[in-house]
């Protein structure tokens, strides 16, 4: 069967602060046993279906059944949405450019997080697919306006899904007119077993070091050693020894630089033989949040550019000890039209 889109109508958004009531659509891709679905609310993906060791097909990732429950704020913690401007927590709801210091939406008092209220995970993003003979694809985009909850510079931003025969890669791009902060990531919530308990699985991630934290979730920019602690991923854990020692995990884990190939993280659930193996093109932080129902692994990094930037490889590499917004940033010289903030491959989900 050849690669396929389907688009359907999930109904009409309401007007919110920065966009008019619109429609939002719902996607749904599929190569060979893999599928996936996405609606432009957020470019959210809120299905990945998958067959397990038995040829039993499942939804392994969190969604939500309707428009009306993607709307409903406490309900929809921003499951599958592409986080921006700004993924995670900006320190005092405020940082520095060149000297220019902007403050934002303390949405999370005093901070803000994930771009305050109506950040893009809260937006409906236009959407372009296409196939080809081995994949298919659908790329979303955003145009942010100068001032948009505050932040400074027109950004147009784009998340592309991409999947081929067992593998889903997430892009996203943007591209900004003025100095400013830009952190994307993707917020989808994995459970492998497809229902149930996530205490089976278990979790490696390659990174012998973790950012330190203070009790408000800001980065102090201290690099804490994992190695010989609970908090050693090199070493597969299952989350329900994380849950136990720790109460779960809200960390984020600075990868090693010598991967050489090997994944940068892997999740398994024996009980269902099903393993994900997570690939970046570039080394930036990765979030690891781990509970008894469900675990979550973000790209993470602070990235600031004037009309144009680099990789995120060279921003984390320059900006390790700056990753919170406290601390003044530096622009980037001009270089290209845009910035690849982060290339991130899941898969494959075939089964050994």
């Amino acid at each position: 069967m050849r690669p396929s889109v389907q688009c359907s109508s999930w109904g009409v958004a309401p007007a919110t602060s920065l966009q008019p009531a619109q429609e939002v659509e719902r996607f749904r891709l599929t190569v060979d046993s893999l599928a996936i679905e996405v609606v432009t609310l957020g470019a959210s993906l809120f299905v990945v279906e998958t067959p397990d060791q038995t040829g039993a097909v499942a939804n392994v990732v969190l969604g939500l059944p309707d428009l009306p429950a993607a709307l409903d704020r406490p309900r929809n913690h921003n499951l599958g949405a592409t986080i921006g401007r700004y993924a995670n927590r900006i320190g005092g709801a405020a940082f520095s450019i060149d000297g220019v210091r902007s403050e934002v939406q303390a949405n999370e008092p005093p901070n803000q997080l994930h771009g305050g209220d109506d950040g893009w995970g809260r937006l409906v993003w236009a959407a372009e697919s296409q196939t080809g003979d081995t994949w298919a694809e659908l790329q979303l985009t955003m145009v942010s306006p100068d001032n948009d909850n505050e932040f400074p510079g027109e950004v147009t931003a784009t998340t592309t899904y991409r999947i081929e025969p067992g593998v889903l890669t997430m892009t996203h791009e943007a591209t900004t007119t003025a100095p400013t902060v830009v952190s994307m990531t993707n917020h989808a919530y994995w459970n492998l077993a497809g229902a149930g308990s996530a205490r089976g699985h278990e979790l490696q991630v390659a990174a012998a070091r973790r950012l330190a934290v203070g009790d408000d979730k800001i980065p102090t920019g201290e690099l804490i050693d994992n190695r010989g602690t609970g908090y050693d991923l090199r070493t597969p854990r299952s989350v329900a020894a994380l849950v136990g020692e720790f109460g779960g995990l809200d960390d984020c884990y600075v990868l090693d630089a010598d991967l050489e190939g090997r994944p940068a993280a892997v999740l398994s659930d024996r009980g269902a033989g099903a393993v994900w193996r997570l690939r970046p093109t570039s080394r930036p932080f990765r979030c690891i949040r781990a509970t008894s129902w469900v675990v979550s692994l973000s790209s993470m990094g602070r990235c600031v550019s004037r009309p144009s930037s680099f990789l995120m490889r060279q921003i984390m590499t320059r900006s390790r000890q700056r990753c919170s917004a406290r601390a003044s940033a530096t622009s980037a010289p001009p270089r290209t039209a845009s910035y690849l903030v982060c290339l991130t491959s899941f898969g494959p989900t075939k089964r050994s």
